[in-house]
């Protein structure tokens, strides 16, 4: 499964961008050149906490946001349009470092899921 993800504040650079200029076009997608599959993404994330990478395969018939953030399913956005205007991004690598800089400066707003509690209940070998 690939995921294109965009940092938040090139969201709002892009934003800004289109206010500025004002294009013809009205609509656009938006996201990174970068695609990255759901292996790459984890070791990214394990990457910027800077701890081991553990991964653990599901089978069987469970719902993948019971232990998984995102949805199943891929999407690869056509984003010329928006490279026209602005073409650099911040890094996917980056982006999560950042955001994990951010996570542990605000980890009292943030509304946990027990993704690591289901994963020992329900995958691991007892």
């Amino acid at each position: 499964m690939k995921l294109q993800f965009l940092h938040v504040e090139d969201l709002c650079k892009f934003i800004e961008i289109v206010i500025q200029r004002q294009p013809q076009n009205r609509i656009f997608n938006v996201g990174n050149n970068e695609v990255c599959d759901i292996n790459k993404y984890v070791e990214l994330c394990y990457k910027a906490v800077g701890a081991p990478l553990e991964m653990v395969f599901v089978k069987g018939n469970f719902n993948q946001r019971d232990y998984f953030c995102f949805y199943d399913y891929e999407y690869i956005l056509d984003i010329t349009l928006q490279n026209e205007l602005m073409p650099d991004r911040i890094p996917l690598e980056e982006g999560i470092k950042r955001e994990y800089v951010w996570y542990k400066n605000n980890e009292n707003k943030i509304n946990k899921k027990k993704y690591i509690e289901f994963i020992d209940e329900n995958f691991t070998e007892k």
